[in-house]
This record gives structure tokens, sequence and C-alpha cells, in this order.
């Protein structure tokens, strides 16, 4: 017999969403799409038994890691290895509950390798973009350990506890905006036949997707989490042609559909992503359409190579993205994105501008196939100038004059206007240094320290 999923009707997002912190509280005021994925009278009901260590080996069908698994905890979102909007995985547990990382961590692992084939046999032309980190054995998942502030005892009081759950990491500053949260969350849950929770707004790119690891367990979770997944990018979209009556987030059109508003005993590997292809997948109608999600790579697409070239002592990031080069660098990006790129300047050193495909202060990429150059120049606040004369006359420029051998400090990067002025009876003959030929205005770049001399000599000679 099958197992409904009862949907939430505490749905979100205003125009300013930016943290989900701010999610958080929009969850409670505006209604848009929200999901719960578990169990009804209408169903078995199953009650968690199993240890956070037994998670694994529940009688929902086990599945071997076939990937290498070198992955160790992580504390904060690592660096990135790959680019463009990613589903981050965190690893939830109250403050008095057990850690068994390599244990459950390996069983997420599990899920996404069977997510990420299961989607390739139903698009090979796209692919659930997951955040991985370089660790020692190579990309590795990145996922997040984190602690709730408060016991098993008191989250295990409240119902509804994916925005709960959301918003303590939040607080504690794991973020990701934008960026998908998949939450695994191991500690008992007041309801135990609630198997997890999806909320999401693709305009936004922002949204979480709670599992609840000790519920369901005679349940495939791999199929679980890619049903929450597929409501965190926008499924149902308003405008479907099969939604369910009197639940318009879920199509009712087949059983073998992956939104299925019931979860039964196959595994994901038995269902389909969008039966028939006209509701919320590849569907080509006027309504939106997860594939053309920017959490979903292109591997149908020509890449964008995105080269970034630093001039000076500095950094160039993108906080939305991961994007961190410390050093010049050369990105590989399969979605169809603008990207703003930050110029952040070492110790001592000032910003100049921008140069190649941005100019100015400013740099917003769009990254659309083909190949991206930009340019990052930074330098010291100011360059020294060495000015000196033969002959009778004198340097000028705006601040200063020099009628003898001087050094001046002036603002890097910024033209400097020098001018010769002979004495009475001597003439200009000629530039050297950073200055050439025998006009009286020189214009030194600045672009690093530099020398000009002024050569007079008598009228007449």
């Amino acid at each position: 017999m099958s197992r409904p999923i009862t949907r939430q009707r505490s749905g979100w997002y205003g125009d300013d969403v930016r943290s989900a912190a701010a999610l958080l509280t929009l969850l409670i005021t505006v209604t848009v799409v929200a999901y719960s994925f578990g169990a009804t009278d209408d169903g078995p009901q199953v009650r968690a038994s199993v240890s956070v260590g037994d998670v694994s080996r529940g009688d929902y069908l086990a599945r071997q890691l076939r990937g290498a698994w070198c992955a160790e905890p992580g504390l904060v979102d690592r660096p990135s290895v790959v680019f463009g909007p990613t589903v981050h995985i965190a690893y939830v547990i109250p403050s008095d509950a057990p850690d068994d990382f390599q244990g459950v961590g390996r069983s997420i692992a599990a899920d996404v390798e069977a997510i990420e084939a299961w989607w390739q046999r139903e698009d090979p032309g796209r692919a659930l973009r997951f955040d991985r980190y370089l660790a020692a054995c190579g990309a590795q998942l990145d996922v997040t350990v984190a602690r709730l502030a408060e016991n098993t005892r008191y989250y295990e009081r409240f119902a509804v506890q994916p925005e709960m759950i959301v918003e303590n990491l939040a607080n504690h500053g794991l973020d990701v905006d934008p960026g998908v949260m998949l939450v695994y969350y191991v500690g008992p849950v007041a309801d135990a036949d609630v198997c997890g929770a999806g909320a999401g707004d693709p305009e936004q790119m922002i949204g979480h997707t709670v599992v609840f690891v000790a519920n369901c367990t005679d349940r495939d979770r791999a199929r679980i989490v890619a049903h929450e997944i597929l409501h965190t990018l926008g499924a149902l979209p308003a405008g479907a042609r099969h939604p369910c009556p009197g639940d318009d987030g879920h199509p009712c059109d087949s059983d073998a559909d992956a939104l299925w508003p019931r979860v039964d005993l196959r595994p994901l590997e038995e269902v389909v992503l969008d039966v028939g292809r006209d509701d919320y997948y590849g569907h080509q109608s006027s309504w939106f359409d997860l594939r053309d999600s920017v959490f979903l790579r292109r591997l149908d697409a020509t890449p964008t190579r995105l080269r970034v070239k630093i001039s000076g002592r500095g950094r160039v990031t993108s906080s939305s993205f991961g994007l961190a080069c410390e050093a010049s660098c050369t990105t590989r990006w399969d979605a169809r994105l603008e990207v703003v790129l930050e110029a952040r300047p070492g110790p001592g050193m000032r910003f100049v501008r921008w140069e190649g495909g941005c100019t100015g202060r400013g740099c917003k990429v769009a990254l659309a196939g083909g190949r991206v150059d930009v340019t990052a120049v930074f330098a010291p606040p100011t360059y020294a100038v060495v000015l000196t004369r033969a002959g009778q006359g004198r340097i000028v420029s705006v601040g200063f004059s020099c009628a003898a051998a001087c050094t001046r400090s002036v603002r890097s990067h910024q033209p400097l206007v020098l001018r010769a002025e002979p004495k009475p009876g001597w003439r200009l003959s000629r530039w050297d240094g950073g200055c050439r030929g025998s006009a009286a205005r020189c214009v030194l770049e600045m672009r690093g320290p530099e020398r000009a001399r002024a050569v007079f000599a008598r009228i007449g000679t």
C-alpha cells in the first residue's frame, strides 16, 4: 500500500529574500509553495526505530557507495570546485546527539550517486549541481556538520521542524545565498510519519530541503530526497496539466511519476522524471520548466571559460557562486548566468579598475558559452616619481614645483601631468626617463615608480 505525501500550505518568498533568516520569517506569512513528504492514516504507520548508526541498514533499499569516499566533516562551507548555484548538504544533529558523520555521510553520498545516475538516465543533458570540495582523494561532497542550539527533547516537541532547523543554521552562519540547502536531520521528530519537506523560489535562486533520516526507513531515501528537491526547485509550477484534485503541488496523471503524491516501496530507479513531460520538466509550454533551473548543469551546451587575470596583489571572488581566485585562474561554467565579480585588494594595496571583459569599477559578466577574459588591476595607493633637471628651469605639476631634484608621492594609476618651464634665455631641449620628446607637456601614467629628467639648453645653442 502506498504512503501519501502531505502538503504544507506555509509557503514563502518575497522580492527581498536574501538570507535563510529572512526566508524563515516569510515562511509564516506568504503562501507560495512548500511541501512535506510523509505518511497519513491512508498508509502503513511506520515509526522510526533505527538509531543514527543503523540508518544505512534500515528496511528500505540499502545502497552501496561506489565512488571513493574520503570526505571530512566541515564546520563551514568550504571553497567549491563546482561553479554556479549549488545544492549544499548539511548533516544536522541536536546538541546532545551522537555524531556519526562517517556512517551517515557515506549513506548521503550513496543517495547523491543514485540521484545523479537517475537524473542522467532521465535527461542526459542535465545534472544536479551538488556542492563539492577538493579532498585528499579528489572532489567530494561538501557536507557541513552542524549541532543545533537545543537538545533532542526540545526539537521533538514541535510538529513543524524544517523552518526551525534552517533558521537555527542561518543564525549560526550556515547560509547559502543563492543556493539550495539539503539538510539531513538526524534526530527524533514529533510526527514520525513525515519523511521530509522542501520549499524554494526559482527566481531568487534559494531554497531548502530537509530530510528526516530516522523516519520512513522502509522507503528509498534517495527517492524521498529527489522528490523534495523537485519541490525546492519549483515543482509543481502553476499551469501544469495534471495537478491532483485539491493538491496543486503534485501531478496525478501517473503513479510512476517521481512527484506522485504517494511514495510506495519502489526505489527511485523505478519512477520517472515527469511522466509525459507535460507538467514540470521539459514540457516546452509557457509555464516554468525545471529543466531550465540554474541548479542544473547543462551538459548539452558549450561551457563558458572564464579567465581571470590578477595584476598586483589581490584576489577576485564571487560571493554568490563560490569563485575565489587568489592568483590568475581559469574556471569553466556550465550554467547560463550573470556573475558579479568582486575585486579584493591585498594588504597595502588598492583596487584600481577592471580591464578586458569588464571596465571601470564594477564587473558583471554574462556566461553564455565561449570565453570571457577579465583583468583586475591592484596597486599600492601611491608611487614615487623622481624629477631632476639639467640646465636652468623647473618642472611643475598640480600642487608642486621642482626647481631642483625632488621626489614626490603621487596616486597610483592616475596620470600625472608635468610641464617643463625654462628660465628666461633658456629652452627645453628634451625629456629623459619616463618622458620623451621636446614638448613642454609630459604625461606619466604612474603604473609604477617613475623618473623624469628635463634637459634645458641656452637659446641659440
